[in-house]
């Protein structure tokens, strides 16, 4: 296994570890944000292409607007380009 999909495969761990722990204590905010990134690494760990990367964003988008995050995901994508600019 290549330290890439090593990564890539321990995120998605952490984020599941994180989901599990945030439903036994119950704080659904974490939960919810665990759950809409826990199987992004494996979507990274196959894509190659800008077009493959946006049909990620994509997914995050419909995602989050499904998990009622649409708002944080919004807020969080403008703080990145903020902190950019």
């Amino acid at each position: 296994m290549s330290d890439r999909h090593l990564v890539y495969k321990l995120l998605a761990r952490a984020l599941l570890d994180m989901r599990v722990a945030a439903y036994q204590e119950k704080n659904k905010g974490i939960f919810d944000l665990a759950d809409l990134f826990h199987n992004i690494p494996y979507h990274l760990d196959k894509a190659q292409t800008e077009h493959e990367f946006k049909e990620i964003v994509e997914f995050l988008e419909a995602r989050a607007q499904q998990k009622g995050m649409a708002a944080w995901l919004n807020h969080a994508r403008s703080e990145i380009s903020s902190n950019e600019a």
